[in-house]
Parts: structure tokens; C-alpha cells; sequence
């Protein structure tokens, strides 16, 4: 699948829009929160399909430098999610094992449709490429990121990076290794239109990285609550085959 992504970093808001901010209503008003192939999942190495195809060709990843990357507090193609503490935050769970954070780069398959909105509820629509995050050591390519945050702290503000921005420093090193199944949108509309590529490497972000994630705010002004446990827990996994390109 031939993928675009969209040239922005924003941050996940839809908890602030959905009653309770709770995931167990979030099927009242999205059907497809119902469904079977629901994103995240506790990925169980034990049950894993290595498939040797996927080792036998490796993912072709490029981007483009973006000038001025806008920073929006709103949500949409290139996210993250995180959690109040280092123990919890990340969608997606290994095992068990759950990361402080995980990063979430979006594609829509260019392909087959005209635009991300188009894709976004098809079977085969979209892409997420997933890192996940561990409190470490600082991380250099997200820093002209996090740096920005403070002005974008509330709800509807923007700013843009004073630097270049490429979106691969935010890939692993090695991507050749990684779990993937179809799933679905995290958040409302949770529509079912997901393939995930899940990086077996993690990556480090320091502990100032994450307080200047975890200051943001979900409403529009300084008082409102700090934006923090913007995921969703893991869903049913039902009859889908999780594939790794590495043995486990």
C-alpha cells in the first residue's frame, strides 16, 4: 500500500469530546466500536505467526522534511498517546507490558482514494506505523516537538516548529522487526480500517519530554484538566492472527 502522511504533530483531544471520556460509552454513539477487529490489543507473543514474507521484504519508509511544522492542541495524523504516570500510556500492550507512551504515525492508502477522509473507514483505508516510549534519556528528534508544546498547551492552539522537522527521527532504528493485524481507529469514530505495524525497538524520552506532554491541557483555557490517560484500553482480539516479520 502506497501511503501519504499528513504534515502535522497534534495532540489525541477526542477524550474531552465524548461523555465520561470513557471508552465503555463510546459504542452508544459509534456502531463500530462494536465490531470485531477493535484496536488496541495485548499482543501475546506465545500466539504470534512469524511470517516470512514480511522478513523477506523489509518496509520502505520515507518522508519528506516539513518546514515549519504546525503544532495544533486538536488531534489527528501524527499523535501521541500517554498516561499521569511512566507505567501506563501506551495503547498497545506487549505481553502484558505496558509503555509510558506510544507514538502513533497515520497513512491513508493514496492508492486506492483521493483523500484521508475517504480512506478513513475502508477495510484497507489506513496505516499506523507505532512506537513505543520509555522514560530515558531525551530524546533529540522529538525535541523540536516538545519544546513547542507550551504553545500549544490549550485546547484550539497552534503554533509551528522553528526548525526542520523530519518525521522518520521518530522511528526506530531497526524496522525490520514488528507485529502487525488489522484493527481499527483508537479513538471515535473507531472505525475498522487500520493495518498496524507495531516496531519491536523502543524509544526514549526523557522525563522533561513527558512532563511537557503531560502539561497540556484537554479544554481552552489554563484551568481546565491536564491532558493526560489519552488511550484506550486493550480490546477483544476475537479470531485475528497477529504476524511478526521475526520469529519470536
Amino acid at each position: 500500500m502506497t501511503g501519504k502522511r499528513s504534515p502535522c504533530f497534534s495532540t489525541e483531544t477526542c477524550y474531552e469530546d465524548i461523555a465520561d471520556k470513557s471508552p465503555d460509552t463510546w459504542t452508544v454513539n459509534f456502531p463500530a466500536a462494536k465490531g470485531e477487529r477493535q484496536s488496541p490489543i495485548n499482543i501475546e507473543t506465545s500466539k504470534v505467526t512469524f511470517d516470512k514474507t514480511l522478513a523477506d521484504n523489509p518496509l520502505k519508509i520515507s518522508y519528506q522534511t516539513e518546514k515549519g511544522l504546525p503544532v495544533e492542541n486538536t488531534g489527528a495524523s501524527f499523535h501521541l498517546h500517554w498516561g499521569a504516570e511512566d507505567d501506563k500510556g501506551a495503547e498497545h500492550l506487549i505481553d502484558g507490558k505496558v509503555y509510558a507512551a506510544e507514538i502513533h504515525l497515520v497513512h491513508w492508502n493514496s492508492t486506492k482514494y483521493k483523500s484521508f477522509g475517504e480512506a478513513a473507514d475502508k477495510p484497507d483505508g489506513l496505516a499506523v506505523l507505532c512506537i513505543f516510549v520509555k522514560v530515558g534519556k531525551a530524546h533529540p528528534g522529538f525535541e523540536a516537538v516538545s519544546c513547542q508544546l507550551s504553545k500549544a498547551k490549550c485546547k484550539g492552539d497552534k503554533d509551528c516548529c522553528p526548525s526542520d522537522f523530519d518525521p522518520s527521527c521518530l522511528l526506530p532504528k531497526d524496522t525490520k522487526r514488528y507485529w502487525t493485524y488489522p484493527g481499527s481507529l483508537t479513538t471515535p469514530p473507531c472505525y475498522e480500517s487500520v493495518q498496524f505495524i507495531i516496531f519491536q525497538e523502543i524509544t526514549e524520552f526523557s522525563p522533561e519530554q513527558m512532563k511537557a506532554l503531560r502539561s497540556m491541557k484537554f479544554g481552552d483555557d489554563e484551568n481546565s484538566e491536564n491532558m493526560v490517560n489519552n488511550f484506550r484500553p486493550p480490546c477483544y482480539i476475537g479470531s485475528r492472527t497477529v504476524r511478526a516479520s521475526f520469529p519470536q
